[in-house]
């Protein structure tokens, strides 16, 4: 995620759990980068509690939540469109090993910076 200071906007894609490595950019926006997070996740308020949903909220107009219970599991078209629609420069994923490489490969593939976690261990 240190990488996210190399840009101006960027899309910080979190699935479940995965908000926590956000929640810095979140609570302490940074100076120079305009983040806005995609959280994808079943039941935002009700799994990951009061102190983490009141913080998101706070961000409403940089946060879009996308409720799994609701709208089933998305696919990378979801990032892809947030990527376009918020303007960024660079997509950075927070999820399973699963998820991000789908999501990474898609991206790439249509000359979209993306950036996850190496599963190499």
């Amino acid at each position: 995620m240190h990488s996210i200071h190399a840009y101006r906007k960027v899309l910080i894609v979190c699935t479940g759990a995965g908000i926590a490595p956000a929640l810095p950019y979140i609570k302490d926006p940074l100076p120079t980068t305009h983040t806005h997070i995609l959280w994808i996740a079943k039941k935002h308020e009700e799994n990951y509690g009061e102190y983490v949903w009141k913080l998101v909220q706070k961000m409403h107009l940089h946060c879009t939540l996308y409720d799994t219970s609701v709208s089933g599991r998305p696919g990378p078209q979801l990032v892809e469109e947030h990527f376009w629609k918020t303007n960024s420069q660079a997509v950075f994923v927070v999820s399973n090993e699963k998820f991000t490489i789908e999501v990474i490969n898609a991206l790439w593939r249509k000359d979209i910076p993306c950036f996850g976690a190496l599963f190499d261990s």
